[in-house]
């Protein structure tokens, strides 16, 4: 979970533990793993860590959550929290952007992707601001806010899987483009560069199962996709450490 940015247009709370009907946006992700047989999450801080790793200290989980802090938040875009989420990690990935309210069998399919890096989209027209992904005979070509929506299959939702062949190339390129003074990279800039070696392949997923929280104006449809995509279910519960 890349957990490190600085929530500017929500107030610089860290977004991973916004309350989203009641529920930390955490631990409606830990639930989501949990239940599709996850045992360790990688969560990267940097902005506000302490108040993150507080959280999660004073909790106990069914999954074994460790702290990964990147240093360089504020010097590097988020391409550079993959790269430190990479370097910890000793297998395949399931990379997941920490501002997503999403259907937890969302899951599913991403961990069953064999591609070497798998992306979840929406298909449909997006807006002009969304990250776009082109695609060609069945792979990702491109992703980018540049792609005029006409020509995209759709949306990149923030959760992708990088197998094998994907991380090392990923860590390949992100430890070039820093050694080239490129600072402002998305990772989903990497990962179009991937697309030029190895398969990239969508994964699709059904309009209106996920949200994104990016500004206050993004809450009521992030509360809408959880009151609907949690219905029924328990409340996500995260017990007090000793409790």
């Amino acid at each position: 979970m890349l957990a490190a940015g600085t929530a500017s247009r929500l107030g610089g709370r860290p977004k991973c533990l916004l309350r989203v009907n009641g529920t930390r946006v955490l631990d409606r992700c830990v639930d989501a793993l949990t239940e599709e047989g996850f045992d360790r999450l990688l969560l990267v801080t940097g902005h506000r860590s302490d108040d993150v790793v507080r959280y999660v200290s004073h909790r106990r989980y069914d999954i074994r959550i460790e702290i990964v802090y990147n240093p360089l938040f504020r010097e590097l875009n988020n391409f550079h929290s993959v790269t430190v989420a990479l370097e910890a990690a000793d297998e395949d990935v399931l990379i997941f952007n920490c501002d997503i309210i999403f259907a937890p069998d969302l899951v599913r399919p991403a961990k069953a992707e064999t591609a070497s890096l798998g992306l979840l989209v929406e298909p449909g027209r997006p807006d002009a601001e969304a990250m776009k992904v082109a695609v060609s005979g069945g792979s990702i070509t491109r992703l980018g806010k540049d792609i005029t929506p006409d020509l995209a299959l759709g949306e990149f939702i923030g959760i992708s899987t990088l197998r094998g062949a994907a991380r090392a190339r990923y860590l390949t390129l992100a430890r070039q483009a820093l050694a080239d003074g490129e600072t402002t990279l998305y990772y989903e800039d990497i990962y179009s560069r991937m697309c030029d070696e190895l398969d990239v392949r969508p994964i699709l997923v059904a309009p209106g199962s996920w949200a994104e929280i990016d500004a206050p104006a993004d809450l009521p449809a992030a509360r809408a996709v959880a009151a609907r995509m949690f219905a029924g279910r328990p409340p996500a519960v995260a017990y007090r450490a000793g409790s």
